[in-house]
């Protein structure tokens, strides 16, 4: 326990500018309704990664598919309903599990998902994507793999970190107009670490913990004023071009 505490401890420090969303909050309903078993999904809840696997019976699996790294300390069932609505379309994905909800502690946790028996046998491309500072290990683990896509949201590469160079890359940012964490301010000064041709998605009205399925008392003065439902269609229809993009 003291070990981690001291690997929590220094992760920390490395991202000690980086404001990340706090996980402390409890699932809302539908987080958990979303990780049962259906006649379109199926749910496997590992224990280094929640995968959502589509029903050959309800719709062909795609070839592509999607790992994604939760936010520092947000219980990783909170991004259910968003991989579930993915999965009904036929992507297979995966919600990773990091040492102590620090994904910074397991950087490479999305060759987990890669090693995956149903990945092996059905993806061709993966797209990593991230939730704050599940973004910014996305975007270094997307650094040494190339070939793969990212999505934000509510996030940036840090400042040691730039794939700016990585012109082939699909790269999408997606943020809220009420984010008191991840600022459009922050937004914009990381445009220069992001290919020139990455695509900036702005939810009116979004803030930081909807982007997820969990209550949260750090929002302050950035209360939402666009509903869970609207932010969370326009995460999934961007998410969809995106994959849809690698689906060859």
């Amino acid at each position: 326990m003291k070990t981690k505490h001291l690997l929590m401890a220094l992760a920390m420090g490395l991202v000690a500018n980086f404001s990340f969303a706090g996980g402390t909050g409890a699932l809302l309903p539908a987080a958990t309704a979303a990780m049962a078993d259906d006649a379109k999904v199926d749910v496997d809840d590992k224990w280094n990664y929640i995968r959502f696997l589509p029903k050959t019976s309800y719709i062909a699996r795609q070839k592509a598919c999607y790992a994604f790294y939760p936010g520092a300390f947000v219980n990783p069932q909170a991004y259910a309903p968003y991989m579930r609505s993915l999965a009904e379309q036929g992507f297979i994905g995966f919600i990773l599990k990091v040492p102590v909800g620090f994904a910074l502690l397991e950087t490479n946790a999305a060759d987990d998902a890669k090693a995956d028996y149903y990945a092996g046998k059905y993806c061709t491309k993966f797209v990593e994507g991230g939730h704050s500072l599940g973004g910014v290990v996305a975007t270094d683990y997307v650094n040494s793999h190339p070939n793969d896509g990212l999505i934000l949201l509510a996030s940036y590469p840090q400042d040691t970190t730039s794939i700016a160079d990585q012109v082939n890359t699909v790269v999408s940012s997606i943020w809220g107009t009420r984010d008191c964490q991840t600022t459009p301010a922050d937004i914009e000064a990381s445009k220069p670490r992001l290919p020139a041709n990455a695509s900036y998605v702005k939810i009116e009205g979004g803030n930081h913990p909807q982007f997820a399925w969990y209550t949260d008392d750090t929002t302050g003065d950035c209360t939402a004023t666009t509903s869970l439902a609207n932010q969370a269609s326009i995460v999934r229809a961007e998410t969809l071009r995106v994959l849809g993009l690698y689906n060859n």
